[in-house]
This record gives structure tokens, sequence and C-alpha cells, in this order.
């Protein structure tokens, strides 16, 4: 019965496809709802992902942000199929999902967005953005590492990384300290640092406590709940969490995640009682089941991955307003909210001063609020586009008789 369901939702799919998908037509849709803003800045977002995801990332969420300061944004999504995309849509108001095949043609260059962690993406494609006149925006999000792709990484994909970082007419976005260190040895311009961020509307009053339902059947109310959730992958520190779990057997642990290279089955945490492992559970519906954190945490271990790292949930969990208790990452470390633990005894024992004091401290609370304020994907967004001024990309392209067409907006609704 489900293969002939799935069958009959294929055939659909081909039917509405054949029917809407007119790639001349769909070009023309296209390039006349983006010409109103030709004075702008274009962005493209290469078919690296799509748009629907378990995971609501940074593409996603800096496609909406520069949306909302008025930048029109083409996201090109890697699967037509899982975003029952058969034509050019609108997702947000500027924000258009389509497919690469219906790229519109434009008066004014664009800025067109890559992802060091694409695997297919080859020198050729950047070379031939270049050769348009577009600028690539290069984003190094994460070390390129076969532990985070769970497959090997071929020669020529560090090859066309380090030709990239060396090439100073391509934009190159980084999230962490340790990735700027590194583009920086290889150009002097052209590079910027723009941490991760968060929504914190997703985490807004209304959507914690919107949900009454008890979503922990398990849940006993005099028992604290400690969480986090995220990946549950090889840079998750089982043993942590295995003796948090024995170190304090009157706690229930929730992970919210999904078993992202076989690591969790392997870790043992399923005989722990007092461990629950759920998920994974999509963004939109996060809130409904992070409320019932009392502390929220980060256990990472500390290696490559990790060093490079800029966790988006330490922002969501700033939004959460919940005490966060993480490992000795450098990222977590810049953040006054974010209280670091060395070794797995002080781990407890900041979860415990958490519980007992942080959950009531007002001026603590008050620092979540303004560490999240400070790092919404919006701020994000302007840092991102400041940074873009600067180029001479963007000199060249976007002035007006001698006067620069810079803009600065204001988020808006519409």
């Amino acid at each position: 019965m489900n293969k002939f369901i799935g069958y009959f939702k294929d055939l659909i799919f081909w039917l509405l496809t054949a029917s809407f998908g007119n790639q001349t037509y769909q070009r023309l849709v296209l390039r006349s709802k983006i010409k109103k803003y030709q004075q702008k800045l274009v962005f493209e977002m290469a078919p690296c992902y799509p748009w629907r995801m378990p995971l609501f990332q940074r593409p996603q969420q800096m496609a909406l942000s520069l949306a909302r300061l008025q930048f029109p944004f083409i996201y090109y999504t890697a699967s037509p199929r899982k975003d029952y995309l058969f034509c050019s849509r609108s997702v947000e108001p500027r924000l258009f999902l389509s497919k690469i095949q219906y790229r519109p043609r434009l008066d004014k260059p664009r800025v067109v967005y890559q992802f060091a962690t694409n695997h297919k993406l080859l020198w050729q494609d950047i070379e031939t953005e270049i050769k348009l006149g577009n600028l690539v925006l290069y984003e190094y999000l994460d070390e390129i590492s076969q532990d985070l792709a769970c497959q090997e990484i071929g020669e020529e994909v560090f090859e066309r990384h380090r030709r990239v970082l060396a090439d100073e007419r391509i934009f190159v976005v980084v999230t962490a300290q340790r990735l700027y260190a590194e583009v920086a040895k290889y150009r002097s311009k052209n590079f910027i640092l723009v941490s991760n961020g968060v929504d914190s509307s997703n985490f807004s009053q209304e959507k914690l406590f919107g949900n009454q339902n008890n979503l922990l059947l398990w849940r006993k109310k005099d028992r604290p709940i400690i969480g986090y959730f995220g990946a549950l992958a090889s840079w998750f520190d089982y043993s942590l969490i295995k003796f948090l779990a024995t170190e304090r057997p009157g706690w229930d642990i929730l992970l919210l995640g999904f078993d992202y290279d076989g690591s969790l089955k392997k870790s043992g945490l399923s005989e722990l009682s007092n461990v629950h492992v759920m998920g994974p559970i999509p963004y939109k519906s996060l809130p409904h089941y992070a409320k019932y954190f009392d502390v929220a945490t980060i256990p990472f271990l500390l290696n490559e991955i990790t060093l490079s790292t800029n966790p988006i949930k330490l922002f969501e969990y700033m939004a959460l307003g919940r005490p966060i208790v993480t490992t000795n990452l450098p990222e977590c470390r810049k953040y006054r909210s974010a209280q670091i633990a060395h070794t797995h005894e002080e781990f407890v024992q900041l979860i415990d001063v958490s519980l007992e004091i942080k959950k009531h401290d007002h001026c603590y609370l008050e620092t979540l609020k303004e560490e999240a304020y400070q790092n919404s994907w919006d701020h994000k967004a302007q840092e991102l586009v400041d940074g873009i001024y600067q180029t001479e990309w963007y000199q060249k392209n976007f002035q007006i008789e001698g006067v620069s067409s810079k803009l600065s907006f204001s988020p808006v609704d519409a």
C-alpha cells in the first residue's frame, strides 16, 4: 500500500512539473519578480540543500533574514521532490524558492552563495560565476572533515578549497575564530567572520507555552530535566552523559536529536534509565519539547571539528531562557551566558549551580535575553551585507552616477 502511495505521489509530481515547469516561462516569471529590486543586491543560493529540512539551519535562516532586510533572495533547492516544487514560488516576501533550471537573466550581477562543505562543488563552477561578473560568497562553516561528511572526501575537494581561499576575488565568510585564522593565512582581504544566530521568535513565550499537551509522558515534576538538542555524533561526549546520569540518578537527561553517524547506537546510553532520546524534532516544534529543559547543555568533545564549531544551539538556548552549561569550546567561551566546564566533575557542578541559583538569577536571565538579541539572524545578515559593501566588486557594480547605492534597512514584515 505504501509503495502504491509513493508511486501515486511521484506521478502527481511529474504531471504538475510537466504542466507548470516550462523553463523559459519560469525564467521570465522569476525575472519579472526580481527586476523591481535591481538597484539592490540580489542573492542566490546554489542548489546545495533542500528548503524543507528537519534541522532548519543557517542557509534557510540567512535567506529569510536577508529577505526581511529587503534584499531579494532566490533559493535554488537541491531537491525539488522533497520541497514539492514544480514551479517557482514565494516563501516569504522577496524570498523565492526555485530550481536552478529556472535561473533568470538579470541586469545586474548577483551574489551567489556556495558552501565549502558541498563536496560536489567544482572550481569550474566558481570560475564560471566570476566570469559572469557575479560575487561568489563562499561560506566556510565547519572543518572539511570525513567525520562530519560521513564519507570519504577526495583530494580534489581539499584542492578546490585551498584554491578558493587563495583567490581574493571570492568573498569568504567564516563562522568561527579558528576558521578565520586559517583563511587569513591565504589572503589579506575579502573575508569576514559572521557567527551563527537565532530566530528568537521561534522560542517566544507564546511558542514555549502555547502547546499545553504533555509531550513527555515519563516526566515527573520533582525531577529536573537536563537537555540537549542537535546531532548525536562522534563529537558528542557520550562518556560525559553517562557520568552525569550516574552521578545524578535523580535527574532526567533529555536528548532531542538523531543518530547522525551510528555512534548513538554504540554508545550504551540506552542502558541508562534516566537518559531519554527523542527525535529528530522538526524545527517549528522544537520549543514545545525544549520548554521542559531546566538546564540546556552542549556536551561536546574537543577535537578538530568542535574547535571550529560555532553552535547554533548555543544561541537558541539563549532565546529559550535556560541556563547553559557547555564543555570548553572556544566559540562558547566568547559569551557571558555560557558556563564553561573543563572536566566531567565541573560539568555536573555547574548544572548543580544552575538548578539552585542561575535559573532564578534575574541578572543572568537578562544576560541570556541580551545575548540572544545581539545574535539574531537579522543582525548576522546585516553584518554580512556590511562586509559585501566593503568589496571592490560592490563599489564597481553598485554605483549610481558616482553615488553609492549602499542602503541600510530595518527588518520589515512585508
